[in-house]
């Protein structure tokens, strides 16, 4: 019971994690998901799995924002 009560508040963890995330799609097609940290003229810098990605911009295709990181991003400038 305790064991089965574990495993069902891990699955709500993985699931309500992955439905705030950012989603990026690379020219590649490749699709990561995590949190978009910036923007700039060069580069985005992604968290994706407690790791920092610096991405070329070149060589995003899209970036998708979920609302609660849009307005992260508009309240702190971030």
């Amino acid at each position: 019971m305790k064991f089965q009560m574990l495993f069902i508040i891990s699955l709500m963890a993985i699931f309500t994690t992955s439905a705030v995330a950012d989603t990026v799609v690379l020219m590649d097609e490749q699709k990561l998901k995590g949190k978009v940290i910036s923007i700039d003229n060069k580069y985005a810098l992604f968290e994706l799995g407690g790791q920092q990605l610096k991405l070329e911009r070149t060589k995003i295709k899209s970036i998708t924002f979920e609302h609660e990181s849009v307005e992260n991003l508009l309240e702190y400038g971030k």
